[in-house]
Parts: C-alpha cells; sequence; structure tokens
C-alpha cells in the first residue's frame, strides 16, 4: 500500500512514519505492550537474538562476525538513505539555489547528489567484497550482510 507508513495509525507506532517497522507482542507484558523496533539493523539484531533459525547471519568469528556488520551498515548507513525519496527531496529543497554554476547541468540536485553518493557506497562495498566474500558476502554461509544486499 503506497502511502500507508504516512498514516496517522502507523505514525502512532512509528513516529518517523518510514519503514520497516516490527512489533512483537513480549510474552508476559502487560496487554498493549509490544517490542516496538523502527530500523533495519536493530530488527536483524533482534531477529538473530531471538530465533535459533537466524543465530548463523552473525558468525561465531569475531572477524567475520565484525565484517558481515561492517557491509551491512555500508548498505544500511552508505547507500539505502540516499535512495529515499524524502532524502532526495530533502537535498534538493536545500541546494534550490538560483544562479548555481551546477544549475544548468544538474536540473534536480537531490537526485544528482543522491547518485553520487550511492555510487560511492556501492564502490566502497565492491571494493571490501573483493576481500570478504566467497559464496556469499562474508565466506561461504549468507549472513546478515547477505540480507542487507539484497534488497
Amino acid at each position: 500500500m503506497k502511502g500507508a507508513q504516512r498514516s496517522h495509525e502507523y505514525v502512532r507506532i512509528n513516529s518517523m512514519a518510514s519503514v520497516p517497522t516490527w512489533v512483537e507482542h513480549i510474552e508476559g507484558a502487560p496487554a498493549g505492550k509490544s517490542l516496538v523496533l523502527t530500523q533495519s539493523m536493530a530488527i536483524a539484531e533482534h531477529i538473530i537474538g531471538t530465533r535459533s533459525a537466524a543465530r548463523h547471519l552473525l558468525p561465531e568469528d569475531p572477524v567475520k562476525r565484525a565484517q558481515a556488520r561492517q557491509i551491512s551498515q555500508i548498505v544500511s548507513s552508505d547507500i539505502q538513505p540516499f535512495q529515499q525519496l524524502r532524502a532526495i527531496q530533502a537535498v534538493a529543497e536545500s541546494c534550490a539555489i538560483e544562479g548555481s554554476a551546477n544549475s544548468a547541468s544538474v536540473s534536480d540536485p537531490g537526485q544528482a547528489f543522491a547518485r553520487r553518493m550511492v555510487t560511492r557506497g556501492m564502490e566502497a562495498l565492491e571494493h571490501l567484497l573483493q576481500s570478504t566474500a566467497g559464496e556469499h558476502a562474508v565466506g561461504n554461509v549468507p549472513t546478515l550482510a547477505d540480507a542487507f544486499i539484497a534488497p
């Protein structure tokens, strides 16, 4: 449902009006009390910590675990935010300066900025994967990094 995250009901749960949102009833908690997580990394860490089937997503080896988190953070912090329409629009609004030297060559400064940042993030990701990847992003077993790269 396009734009459903901006509904009044959704904003009561997630004041950022963004996706994803994880809502989970906590056993033993009073009625109406639930765990609400609103960031991909927090949701992923919660699932890994509470679901035995997902525990392999953070390797036991400390180096591989750090690499999986590093790759996940590059995607979630350095690439994905610049693919959000609201971020692109905010940059465009902030850069809307008449007569700017770049205004003739760039029709939308928000899109140009986003493209530059996504490209920079993807190049860093590709460089890092050259030293960590096997069959998957970190070695030969799927990790949190693969889940973040997939979308």
